[in-house]
């Protein structure tokens, strides 16, 4: 492997743009981080992509603490139950990007999904025959898994990441229609 690294190393600047653009479009990083990670790792494009996923969680880091008051609310419904989730992002711009609204819509359905295989937490969300609809709180929400495999709070950071702001999943709600009951949702 190190005399693949070392014949790449000396390979000619066409060869060393590909790599950028391979990178680039697989990690959405900015050019100069891409750059400088490849540079810094022999444009070894695994060693660079572990180092900018390592810049990246150290960038979200920093800006977990700015405030996040925009956003998207997405709901899913399926006619027996209902879910609806709330992502917030530091700016308007961020709330139209496709990868922040995915993540609205695996929020939405990681809680409708939930509410249906697990009993205790559809009865802690509650029902309108009971008179109540509950919020599912914030640490239970990053807790709970998508579709993927990857919990809402891994999804939340990866999005941290590619879009470069504050990010989070910060409420849900949901509710199911009890069993032989006249409820409408929809």
């Amino acid at each position: 492997l190190a005399p693949l690294r070392r014949a790449f190393a000396s390979a000619s600047g066409a060869d060393r743009l590909a790599a950028i653009r391979a990178l680039r479009e697989r990690t959405g990083a900015p050019i100069v981080d891409v750059k400088n990670a490849l540079a810094a790792n022999d444009y070894d494009a695994e060693a660079a992509l572990d180092r900018l996923r390592a810049l990246g969680v150290a960038a979200a880091a920093k800006k977990a603490h700015r405030a996040s008051a925009d956003g998207v609310v997405c709901a899913t419904t399926d006619g027996r139950t209902c879910a609806i989730a709330e992502v917030n992002s530091e700016t308007d711009f961020v709330a139209r990007n496709e990868t922040f609204r995915a993540l609205a819509r695996a929020a939405a359905t990681a809680t409708a999904t939930r509410l249906v295989e697990d009993a205790a937490f559809a009865s802690e969300c509650g029902t309108i025959v009971d008179g109540r609809v509950r919020e599912v709180s914030e640490e239970r929400l990053r807790e709970m898994r998508a579709t993927s495999g990857k919990t809402l709070g891994e999804m939340a950071r990866e999005t941290a990441v590619s879009v470069r702001e504050n990010v989070r999943v910060r409420r849900a709600a949901a509710y199911a229609a009890t069993a032989g009951s006249e409820e409408v949702i929809g």
